[in-house]
């Protein structure tokens, strides 16, 4: 079994993005219309590919095929969304902000993206064919590495920017994610020197609400909104930035600036190499390419395989231990604040009064542990989060501890390494075997392999999910309310990323497919659907919220296998159809 050659799969995702576009445009005038030609022209496309390719190759063109058409910019609502702020660019009403679009700016994004992913286009040219996993995988990257400059070069080349006296809107008019921002939503303003490329460049982010709308490397204006942060950098941004505060009656309150370090300043070296080597191995995986070009080039013996990659899994867990605060942008939270005071009688109390607090600097509401061992544990939280009231920042830190108590951090990569390990130990004796099932039946190589691969990040998920509901149940012994108050913290969490997402739709979407209703406050205790439920409940790291809740206010006997049993039991009942009811 070789891969099709690149080129076919490239003109596969040409193909799907093709399609893309003519559907979305179709849909623009008419959904169903963009339905149909959805159905036509996919279905025809299949049949002229059955007729040219093996089955084999036409499973590879299917996936190219479905990246083209999801890579594409510019959606059905985008465009609607995008006609109609342009049209209200006309109004008396509305001044466009001046941008002078600098085209070193868009290069820099380019230059860094090919740099990252250098080792993966080496790969994809130079490894043979008949290695067809690993050229497969670092082509699926490519791709969608592609998709996303192209993303970013529309918007660089459409992007306009217009504030409107008359009903205090800001517009963002691009066929990019377009946005009507009223400015009662804006929950902040700052400045910065110059664009941080670090902060700003999607393949360095880990956890980021950031929207890069930049088009030089002049003054940048920050909007903090609920869930996310715009970037903009227009002509006389302290002019602009006294108007916003005005009209939100906040002119007297002073706007922090920030300086920017350029690139390769000395002071900025050690956040450039740990967000570069989180480039290369985490985000992408340039760097595992150029090492299997180098042993397969060196002619490394395939029993030697294990050991190295085993190695630089090793030295990989090390670094990125060390790194981890440069890679994030972690701010300490300092000692005289109030998450700091109430976080330290959770932290005595659990025996880990060294775990160190920070903050990272995004509108998502998250939080997370790191640190392979407790003496190297850190709890972070994100700025939306320490917006929330105390006791629910309690709970979170008291979830989080328990992470870095049980050192579950160490152990997802120990369970990972295990289940590779086994999946190898039940592939390899079986290799003669199915080779000849490839040659002769390879129809069954395309239902078994899913399937396996369902199976096993079915059984990851439980793994994980067994490690939350640990930390939920075991954190809540550390609260002054237990459970109680657990929950609630999981509750209003749940809420306030539920309200901060609805916002941004409200910004994004047309104003025919707005709804104006808040969250309602009994989400955090609402069943999806079967389809939801399943994926939740088997191919996600947390359980549905609602179970966690339920097992927190109606177990009274803390954690134990029991609660194991019951997780293992409700995933399998409740991802039968919905006249099945937890209890």
């Amino acid at each position: 079994m070789i891969m099709p050659p690149v080129s076919h799969l490239l003109l596969a995702a040409a193909a799907g993005a093709l399609i893309g576009w003519l559907c979305e445009a179709l849909t623009c005038r008419n959904k169903w219309l963009g339905r149909a030609a959805l159905l036509l022209l996919a279905g025809g496309s299949l049949l002229v590919a059955c007729y040219f390719f093996t089955l084999f190759e036409l499973f590879y063109c299917a996936i190219f095929a479905v990246l083209g058409y999801t890579a594409l910019p510019g959606s059905a609502l985008e465009r609607k969304k995008y006609a109609e702020l342009s049209a209200r660019l006309a109004a008396p009403s509305v001044e466009e902000l001046k941008l002078r679009r600098d085209w070193r700016r868009l290069a820099a994004d380019y230059l860094i993206a090919l740099a990252v992913s250098g080792g993966m286009i080496l790969l994809v040219a130079l490894l043979p064919a008949e290695h067809h996993i690993l050229p497969f995988v670092a082509l699926v990257y490519l791709v969608n590495l592609a998709g996303n400059l192209l993303n970013r070069t529309v918007r660089f080349f459409t992007l306009r920017i217009a504030y409107d006296h008359a009903a205090h809107h800001l517009y963002i008019v691009t066929p990019v994610a377009p946005r009507d921002i009223p400015l009662a939503d804006i929950q902040g303003l700052r400045k910065e020197s110059a664009p941080d490329l670090l902060k700003l460049h999607p393949l360095f982010l880990a956890i980021s609400s950031h929207e890069d709308l930049t088009v030089n490397f002049a003054e940048v204006l920050v909007i903090t909104l609920p869930g996310e942060s715009l970037y903009l950098t227009v002509a006389e941004s302290s002019h602009w930035q006294e108007i916003l505060a005005a009209s939100r009656q906040q002119a007297e309150q002073p706007v922090e600036m920030r300086t920017v370090l350029p690139l390769f300043h000395p002071r900025n070296l050690q956040r450039l190499v740990a967000k570069g080597y989180y480039a290369v191995t985490v985000k992408g995986i340039s760097a595992y390419s150029a090492l299997v070009l180098l042993l397969y080039y060196l002619e490394v013996p395939q029993w030697l395989l294990a050991p190295v990659v085993l190695l630089w899994w090793l030295i990989n867990l090390y670094l990125a231990d060390r790194l981890i605060v440069s890679i994030l942008d972690l701010k300490p939270i300092a000692p005289e604040s109030e998450t700091y005071r109430i976080a330290q009688p959770i932290l005595q109390q659990i025996g880990l009064p060294q775990v160190r607090l920070y903050e990272t600097e995004t509108q998502l509401h998250n939080a997370f542990a790191t640190g392979m061992n407790t003496g190297r544990g850190i709890i972070a939280l994100t700025s939306s989060v320490l917006k929330l009231p105390l006791p629910v920042i309690e709970g979170i830190i008291a979830h989080e501890a328990v992470h870095v108590k049980k050192r579950d951090v160490l152990l997802n990569q120990l369970y990972r390494v295990l289940l590779l390990l086994l999946l190898v130990a039940l592939i390899w004796p079986l290799q003669g075997v199915l080779t000849t099932i490839a040659r002769e039946h390879a129809w069954m190589l395309y239902v078994g392999v899913p399937l396996l691969m369902l199976l096993s990040s079915s059984l990851f998920s439980l793994l994980s999910q067994i490690m939350e509901v640990r930390a939920d149940q075991l954190g809540a012994t550390l609260l002054p309310r237990g459970a109680q108050q657990m929950a609630e913290a999981l509750e209003q969490l749940a809420l306030a990323e539920a309200a901060g997402h609805a916002q941004t739709l409200q910004h994004q979407l047309p104003a025919e497919e707005q709804e104006q209703e808040e969250p309602s406050p009994d989400l955090p205790h609402q069943r999806g659907t079967w389809f939801w439920r399943v994926l939740e409940f088997h191919f996600q790291a947390y359980p549905p919220l609602y179970w966690r809740i339920a097992s927190l206010r109606e177990n009274s006997r803390g954690w134990g296998w029991f609660l194991i049993k019951r997780l293992f039991v409700d995933r399998l009942r409740e991802s039968l159809p919905d006249r099945i009811v937890l209890r």
